[in-house]
């Protein structure tokens, strides 16, 4: 019996949706009280977050860059929000490590 993961199954094989043309010209077109799409909560009633609440907008970005596609980082993610929560986000291992090679690939700091 194997004592460690295999990296074809589990969440470690889960793509992480880095849109090749996300960066410091995205801007967020999802603003103010945003409906996830089943895609993206796919659990009981709809969810609806208020990007102006500082708990909602950490929720929309965990759930979008862990469940997301690359339309749904292009219309729901800011480049500079991202930047400026990053620290406040909690996000798989898996998640996390895939954005923050992307970071480092792009010479950029999150605060």
């Amino acid at each position: 019996m194997s004592t460690t993961r295999s990296s074809t199954c589990g969440p470690e094989s889960r793509p992480v949706a880095i849109p090749s043309d996300f960066g410091g010209h995205s801007v967020a077109l999802q603003t103010g009280e945003v409906t996830l799409h089943q895609g993206l909560w796919w659990s009981g009633e709809p969810l609806v977050l208020d990007t102006r609440i500082k708990k909602d907008l950490v929720r929309l970005y965990e759930i979008v860059l862990t469940e997301g596609t690359a339309n749904d980082v292009r219309n729901f993610i800011s480049y500079s929000t991202l930047l400026e929560i990053w620290n406040q986000l909690f996000l798989p291992r898996y998640v996390k490590r895939r954005w923050e090679d992307w970071f480092q690939g792009n010479s950029v700091t999150p605060s």
